[in-house]
C-alpha cells in the first residue's frame, strides 16, 4: 500500500494538470467558493511536481473543481496567492492512474445525505440563513430539505434504497404526520406510488387557494378566523392549502346569507337562501316566473349604448384579426353587460309573492345571483296565475335573443346561417314532397300580397352565393352532397331546348325530384338575424337536424369567440366539467382541448339550435 506525502503549496504556485482525466465541464464552481470561503478546503488537492520542472510548483491531476473556485476566490479578492492550499503528492509515473481512480472512485452524496446534515445544524442551533450561506444555497431550498428531512424514517429509507423517487418523497411531505404517510404509502399499489397519487390522497381534506370557496370568502378572512393554512414548498408559487375545511365552509355560508339578505331586500323577492353549491339538477327543481324589463335611467341607457357599441367594433376586430386582447376585453364587456341587463329584470308583478332569489359561488369564486325563482311547492299556485307568469314569455325575450346569437358577430352570424341553408339546401334535394309544396308556397304567394313572404324559396333564378359568408364551405357535407346530385341531374338531362321535350317523357315521380332539386338549389336563408318562423318550419318539415352537418371546430366556430364563449359551452355540455385548467390556459390551448369534447358532444351555438330537431 502506497503513502503519499501531505504538504501545503501556495495557491499561486498551482495549475490543472493535462494528466487529469476530468474532461467534462465542471459545474457549480461559485456554490463550492461559496463553501469553500466559510468552511475552508476540506479534502486535499491530488498534486504531482511540475511536468516542465518549474521549482516548487505543481500541477493538479485530481480537485480541478476546488482550484476553480479558488482561483475565483482569488479573483474576487477573498484570498490572496499566498493562500496555502492542502495538497496530497503522488509520483509523476501514477498521475494518470491517480487521477482515474479519484475520479471513478469518489462516491456521490445522496441528497438524503445532504438534507440530513442540514437538519442536524438546525437542530445545534443554526438559523436557516446561516445553514443557507454555508452550503450556498437560497433559504427556499433549506426549507424544502429540511420539509424532506421530516418525512416518516422509513419512507427516508426507502428512498435511500431507491423503491420509490425524490418526486414521491417531496409529496409525502405534503403533511408532518408520519403515520399518515405511512398508511397511505401502505394503501397504494407498489405499481401507483406516484407522487401526484400520493399528493391526492394526503390532502383530500384540504382545499388548495385557488378553490373557488377559498376565493370567495379570501385566504386573508380564513385567516383572521383562525383558520390553519399549509404552504405546499415544492408547489408553484408556494401553493397554500386550506385545513379547516368546516371553518371556510361556515365562513363561505355566512358571506352567502348576507348578500342574499341585501339581494331580498334590494329587489323586494318573498324569500332569498345562499347556497354553497346549486347545482344543474338543483336548479331545474325550480319553476321559473315571468319578468318584466325595467326601462333603465339615462343615463344607465347612455352607458348600455357606448359598451355594445364598443363590443360590435370590438368583435369585428376579433374575429378577422385573431386579437386575443380583443377577445378578453370582450369577456369584460359582455360580463359588464350582463351585470346592468340583470337589474333591470324584475319578476312578473303578480308572482311576487313566490318569486326568490338563490344566491351561490360560480366556478370562479365570484357571486351568481339565480332570480324569479318558484319552489316545488308553489310551482301549482304560479300556474294558476295564468299566461306570462311563467318564464318562456315576457322573461323568455333575452334568453331567446341570446340563443339566437345576439352575442356574436355579425359576420359569425352569417357564417352559420349560410352553414343553415346549406343544410336546409341538402334536405330539400332529398325531400321531394317538401320542396314540392315550398315551391308552390312561393308561387302563390308572388300572385298576392295577402300570401307567405318570408319563405326562404326564390323564383328568380338565381342561385344564392354562399362563399361569401361562409369561406370553404363547398367541402362541407352538405355542399358535397347537393353537388354530386346536381352532377346526377345534369347527366340525364340534355343541354339547351331538348329539356322540355325530355321532361315531357318523363313519369311526375321524376320531375317532382327534379323540381326538389332546383328548389334547393334557390333556397337561400343568409341572414344576421333570426330565422323566419317559415325557414324554421321548413327545415323542420324536411327533417333538418345542424348535427348532421355542422361541428364546433377551430376553424369554423372556436377561433371566432371568446375564451368565455367556449366556456361556457363546456358547461353546458358537462356541468361537472372541472374547468380550472381550461382558465388559467392561453385561448389556443382551451381551444385543443375544448373541440374534441364539444364535437363529440354534438353541441350547437344558439343560431343553429334552433333548428335541429331530433332528441
Amino acid at each position: 500500500m502506497q503513502s503519499h506525502e501531505q504538504i501545503t503549496v501556495p495557491l499561486s504556485k498551482l495549475s490543472l494538470s493535462a494528466s487529469n482525466v476530468r474532461r467534462s465541464e465542471r459545474a457549480d464552481i461559485k456554490s463550492l467558493a461559496h463553501s469553500i470561503k466559510t468552511q475552508g478546503v476540506l479534502h486535499n488537492l491530488v498534486v504531482i511536481p511540475s511536468v516542465a520542472g518549474a521549482k516548487d510548483r505543481f500541477e493538479v491531476i485530481d480537485g480541478g473543481r476546488r482550484l476553480a473556485a479558488l482561483a475565483l476566490l482569488r479573483e474576487e479578492g477573498a484570498i490572496k496567492g499566498t493562500y496555502g492550499v492542502p495538497c496530497q503528492l503522488v509520483p509523476d509515473a501514477n498521475a494518470v492512474a491517480a487521477s482515474l481512480t479519484a475520479n471513478t472512485e469518489r462516491q456521490a452524496m445522496s441528497p438524503a445525505d445532504e438534507f440530513d446534515a442540514m437538519k442536524i445544524l438546525i437542530d445545534r442551533g443554526q438559523s436557516i440563513e446561516d445553514v443557507a450561506a454555508t452550503f450556498g444555497v437560497t433559504p427556499l431550498v433549506v426549507k424544502r430539505r429540511l420539509k424532506l428531512a421530516n418525512v416518516a424514517p422509513k419512507l427516508i429509507e426507502l428512498y435511500r434504497a431507491a423503491k420509490i423517487d425524490l418526486e414521491a418523497l417531496m409529496a409525502f411531505a405534503a403533511t408532518d404526520d408520519h403515520a399518515k404517510q405511512l398508511a397511505v404509502y401502505e394503501s397504494l399499489h407498489k405499481n401507483n406510488r406516484h407522487a401526484y397519487v400520493i399528493r391526492q390522497a394526503l390532502t383530500q381534506d384540504e382545499l388548495p387557494s385557488d378553490d373557488r370557496l377559498v376565493r370567495f370568502v379570501t385566504l386573508k378572512a380564513y385567516k383572521k378566523a383562525g383558520g390553519p393554512v399549509r404552504v405546499d414548498l415544492f408547489g408553484d408559487g408556494n401553493t397554500s392549502y386550506v385545513q379547516d375545511v368546516a371553518l371556510l365552509h361556515s365562513l363561505a355560508q355566512a358571506k352567502l346569507d348576507h348578500k342574499a339578505q341585501e339581494a331580498k331586500d334590494e329587489e323586494g323577492a318573498a324569500w332569498a337562501e345562499g347556497r354553497l353549491r346549486c347545482d344543474f339538477a338543483e336548479r331545474q327543481s325550480f319553476g321559473r316566473v315571468g319578468t318584466v324589463r325595467t326601462e333603465p335611467s339615462a343615463k344607465v341607457a347612455k352607458q348600455l349604448e357606448k359598451l355594445n357599441s364598443e363590443l360590435v367594433a370590438l368583435q369585428d376586430q376579433a374575429e378577422t384579426h385573431e386579437d386575443e386582447a380583443a377577445y378578453e376585453r370582450i369577456d369584460a364587456l359582455q360580463e359588464q353587460l350582463l351585470d346592468i341587463e340583470q337589474t333591470l329584470e324584475r319578476p312578473d308583478p303578480r308572482t311576487l309573492r313566490l318569486a326568490g332569489i338563490i344566491v351561490t359561488i360560480d366556478h370562479a369564486g365570484g357571486v351568481e345571483i339565480l332570480r324569479g325563482l318558484v319552489r316545488p311547492e308553489d310551482k301549482k299556485a304560479l300556474k294558476s296565475l295564468g299566461d306570462g307568469a311563467l318564464a318562456g314569455t315576457d322573461s323568455g325575450n333575452r334568453a331567446e335573443e341570446e340563443e339566437g346569437g345576439a352575442n356574436l358577430s355579425g359576420a359569425l352570424r352569417l357564417n352559420l346561417s349560410a352553414h343553415f341553408t346549406a343544410a336546409l339546401q341538402a334536405r330539400l334535394d332529398a325531400s321531394p314532397g317538401v320542396a314540392l309544396r315550398a315551391l308552390a308556397a312561393t308561387l302563390w304567394s308572388a300572385t298576392t300580397p295577402e300570401g307567405l313572404s318570408d319563405l326562404p324559396v326564390t323564383v328568380r333564378g338565381v342561385r344564392p352565393t354562399l362563399r361569401s359568408q361562409a369561406e370553404g364551405i363547398d367541402a362541407s357535407a352538405a355542399c358535397t352532397a347537393l353537388a354530386a346530385s346536381h352532377v346526377a341531374w345534369e347527366a340525364r338531362l340534355p343541354v339547351g331546348a331538348d329539356v322540355l321535350a325530355t321532361l315531357l317523357t318523363w313519369p311526375d315521380s321524376q320531375v317532382i325530384g327534379l323540381l326538389a332539386h332546383c328548389t334547393a338549389l334557390h333556397t337561400a336563408a343568409v341572414t344576421q338575424g333570426a330565422q323566419s318562423e317559415e325557414a324554421l318550419a321548413l327545415a323542420s318539415a324536411a327533417g333538418l337536424d345542424m348535427r348532421d352537418y355542422w361541428h364546433p371546430t377551430a376553424e369554423n366556430y372556436l377561433k371566432r369567440v371568446p375564451k368565455s364563449a367556449i366556456l361556457a359551452a363546456l358547461r353546458e355540455v358537462d356541468p361537472a366539467l372541472d374547468l380550472a385548467p381550461f382558465e388559467k390556459a392561453k385561448k389556443a390551448e382551451v381551444i385543443g382541448r375544448a373541440e374534441p369534447i364539444l364535437v363529440a358532444a354534438k353541441w350547437l351555438p344558439g343560431p343553429l339550435r334552433q333548428q335541429h330537431t331530433r332528441a
